[in-house]
């Protein structure tokens, strides 16, 4: 008996990097363009308050960020970018 019986593993063929690496290249693109708008508009923010230094960010805000920026990568991207690998 497995130990994870809800795991599946599949093993992909050799050299799929060429189709696997456009896949992530669509997805990381998605999520960076997402990070940028969001540190950029607390930037801001930080400028309308009167900080005087815009960038100074913490780890626990970088960490939200990026969660925020993940979530904001929707389905319908994460589908168009398998769908144009080819893989599926």
């Amino acid at each position: 008996p497995t130990k994870f019986p809800q795991i599946c593993v599949e093993f992909l063929d050799p050299n799929m990097t060429c189709r696997i690496q456009p896949l992530d290249q669509g997805i990381i693109r998605c999520f960076k363009a997402h990070y940028h708008r969001l540190f950029y508009e607390r930037a801001l923010a930080c400028d309308i308050a009167g900080q005087a230094d815009l960038y100074k960010i913490n780890q626990k805000e970088i960490m939200g960020l990026a969660d925020e920026a993940g979530k904001t990568v929707g389905d319908t991207t994460v589908a168009n970018c398998w769908r144009h690998s080819g893989i599926l």
